[in-house]
């Protein structure tokens, strides 16, 4: 198995299937362990697997085949491995069919893949019984979350339409840039099916909405076939979609710019981790500061793996940042 594992628990009929990187065992056993002594019955394979089992028939017909939960521990090790990739591309199938939850749990800095970005995330803050309670709630369908705002709720919050939009499609960019965590690095992703619950809008207006946010540049959009009624299966905000809400929105993202910018000028050359110490901004700000310089030409960026919670490596200093701050 290329040195992956997989563990589901299993109670009251419900199985939940866990994804990880050999690499994040240490946390996979901590995680089953505690499951156990919260009162699940867990089925891990380092206590089942047996000598000369077949894995494959252990891993993919008795554990993925009967699962209704599929958690996947996402790492730097994970988000690598074609063997977790396997496994998720399987269960995602399941989940398209209606049989499987895919629940993401982020270990470390680390950037979701794309597949992942419009689900509900745990994110693991050194709080392991927080993580095992979040599980079961979502496992068994124990929710504590304050109901979801309704169309007229966030439409009403609303004097005037924003930016020459539509009301529905104000209404949709209102609801995005609110829900989002704007300081984040990581794009957080809202799927068309949320949006028409959360909203409460039929699918023909949210892709109307949509439409006109994405043909404005203030998102961006994934689609794939069999993705009806609605025209996508997720977006992401960009960052003129909180410039036209700037007005919803806690800090200026002009003012944002234009410090990057003055930053940038000042050094001449300067490294993501440096500007954001200089800047005292947040990876989700600087982020979409910089994504505005460099569409308008305004500074030269390097771009590489790796550099997660920036989406850059390396900027300098052109003659146009210097004249953009003079």
């Amino acid at each position: 198995m290329n040195g992956y594992w997989g563990l589901f628990v299993d109670q009251t009929n419900k199985k939940i299937f866990i994804s990880y990187s050999h690499s994040d065992r240490e946390f996979a056993e901590r995680l089953a362990k505690s499951l156990h002594e919260a009162g699940e019955d867990v089925w891990w394979d380092r206590w089942e697997i047996q000598a000369g089992d077949s894995l494959i028939k252990k891993i993919f017909e008795e554990g993925l085949s009967k699962a209704t939960a599929f958690v996947v521990v996402i790492s730097p090790e994970s988000v690598k491995s074609k063997w977790v990739r396997q496994e998720l591309d399987v269960a995602t199938i399941k989940r398209i069919e209606g049989v499987t939850k895919i629940i993401p749990v982020v270990i470390g800095n680390t950037e979701v893949p794309i597949a992942l970005r419009a689900l509900l995330r745990i994110d693991v803050h050194n709080n392991l019984d927080e993580v095992v309670q979040k599980i079961v709630n979502s496992v068994h369908e124990i929710s504590g979350k304050p109901k979801q705002p309704t169309r007229e709720s966030i439409a009403s919050t609303l004097t005037e339409n924003v930016a020459g939009l539509s009301k529905a499609a104000s209404t949709v960019g209102f609801f995005i840039v609110r829900s989002g965590d704007a300081d984040s690095g990581q794009v957080q992703a809202f799927s068309a099916t949320d949006l028409s619950m959360a909203l409460k809008m039929d699918p023909e207006t949210i892709n109307d909405a949509v439409d006109e946010l994405e043909e404005s540049g203030m998102v961006r959009t994934l689609k794939e076939l069999g993705t009806a009624p609605y025209q996508f299966v997720q977006l992401e905000a960009t960052y003129v979609l909180y410039r036209e809400f700037s007005g919803y929105l806690d800090y200026n993202p002009e003012e944002d710019i234009r410090i990057t910018a003055a930053t940038i000028a000042s050094a001449g050359e300067i490294k993501n981790e440096e500007l954001a110490k200089k800047t005292g901004l947040s990876p989700g700000r600087l982020n979409r500061a910089v994504a505005y310089l460099a569409d308008y030409n305004l500074v030269d960026r390097i771009q590489t793996l790796g550099t997660f919670p920036y989406t850059f490596y390396h900027l300098s200093a052109t003659r146009r940042t210097r004249q953009f701050v003079s």
